[in-house]
């Protein structure tokens, strides 16, 4: 593969000489939505190994991705040299672990199918990553709100029962769960959107802010509120020097208190019960009971990755499903052993991701740390690490935090030695 250019502190493999096609494109984009649920189903459908129309889709979209992934890395011309970094290794180290808790799953054919799903997440994002650049990967993840975003609005008129919930009161939410979440995407598309350095029209952005906004706003998802806000936060203390961004940022964080001291909270929880947010829905208590059920029964492997919440979480609330909380999903799910390597990978990515803000920050690795800011309140209290979006995007910046890295240093590296051409070799002291 022909060495990258460097242009302006982003790494242009961003702006690579082999841009991705239609497909490739498309592709991205069935991994990134799931693909989308489309119907309700029964949990213990997937334990039995129930096979319908929809289950089918996912298995014919990631053989696909499977077959992408060996096309790209050994048949296409030239081929991509795969060279993984430490958060890689610890990833697929991750998928190992948790492999093994196949043979301790009271549904094994589900988890083996949620361990293969996440070995072709973590593939996938590092060959796009690698062979068609960063940038292309995030507007990709940008392209990919944008649609789904649509989507749930075309949803809400057309087919209101595929993203209205019931709340607390009786009320309807748009949450748009089986075809993705409002909350999730609205929140993903601003901040990329928002971070972009990429020239397009005022319409456009006006347009994207007006999608994003609103199904933010009506999604009525308190932890993206929370997420976006941060952001913004972050922005302002720093940010690259993105015009659209520090002025919305600046505007925002002015007309949140404002909205506060307005009644918006008061109006907020005619619809959300205000004590749910120190149960976290009842989260809080399913959690406990799934690492207790772990703790007993199979403490250093788990109870199966994914099926341990279908299996035990219906015994303590049949209403939540899932663990939701992919903390919890994996110690319950791959016990302590794979918990502990999943920390490990959590942890080199915050250092890693936050270590940029320390240089030069560009649009690009600020949109990477904007990202991991917002996917960790979603994957802590929900959201999958594979077929979703916010885990999707999770593999999408362990692929390409190292990158932006790798960057930086090439970047001294040529700096320094254009310095030393310039001003010639350092003159011996004297004496020598």
């Amino acid at each position: 593969m022909p060495s990258p250019k460097f242009d302006n502190g982003d790494i242009t493999v961003t702006e690579s000489v082999y841009p991705p096609s239609i497909l490739d494109k498309l592709l991205f984009f069935l991994l990134f939505s799931g693909p989308p649920k489309f119907r309700l189903r029964d949990p213990n459908d997937s334990l039995d190994s129930l096979i319908d129309w929809v289950v089918i889709l996912h298995a014919v979209v990631w053989t696909l991705a499977g077959l992408w992934i060996v096309s790209k890395v050994w048949l296409s011309k030239p081929r991509l040299e795969l060279r993984f970094s430490s958060l890689e290794k610890l990833s697929l180290l991750l998928v190992g672990c948790l492999s093994v808790s196949i043979f301790f799953s009271e549904g094994p054919a589900l988890t083996a199918f949620k361990v293969y799903q996440l070995l072709a997440s973590i593939l996938f994002a590092s060959v796009y990553s690698r062979r068609f650049g960063v940038r292309a990967s995030l507007d990709a993840i940008l392209f990919g709100s944008a649609v789904l975003c649509v989507a749930d609005v075309i949803a809400a008129f057309v087919a209101p029962d595929m993203v209205f919930v019931e709340s607390e009161f009786g009320s309807l939410r748009f949450r748009g769960d089986l075809i993705a979440q409002t909350g999730v995407v609205g929140t993903l598309g601003l901040v990329l959107l928002l971070s972009s350095d990429r020239r397009r029209s005022w319409l456009t952005v006006t347009a994207g802010i007006a999608l994003f906004g609103s199904v933010l706003l009506f999604s009525l998802m308190r932890t993206s509120y929370i997420a976006f806000a941060v952001f913004l936060l972050l922005a302002l203390w720093k940010a690259p020097e993105i015009k659209l961004l520090k002025r919305v940022a600046r505007w925002a964080l002015l007309i949140l208190p404002l909205a506060v001291v307005g009644g918006a909270l008061a109006q907020l929880e005619e619809y959300r019960a205000a004590e749910s947010i120190w149960s976290l829905s009842d989260r809080v208590g399913l959690w406990s009971y799934l690492i207790d059920k772990m703790w007993a029964k199979s403490p250093w492997f788990g109870l199966g990755y994914f099926s341990a919440s279908r299996v035990y979480g219906p015994e303590y609330n049949v209403g939540l499903g899932t663990a939701h909380s992919v903390f919890v999903e994996v110690l319950s799910g791959g016990g302590v052993v794979s918990f502990t390597i999943f920390m490990a990978v959590w942890g080199l990515l915050f250092f890693s991701t936050f270590r940029l803000l320390r240089q030069p920050v560009s649009a690009t690795s600020f949109a990477a740390v904007g990202l991991l800011v917002v996917i960790t309140s979603f994957i802590f209290i929900g959201a999958e690490l594979e077929s979703d979006p916010a885990g999707f995007t999770l593999w999408i910046l362990v692929a390409s935090v190292p990158l932006l890295w790798q960057q930086k240093v090439n970047e001294k590296v040529v700096s320094r030695s254009k310095l030393t051409m310039s001003t010639g070799p350092s003159p011996l002291p004297h004496g020598i």
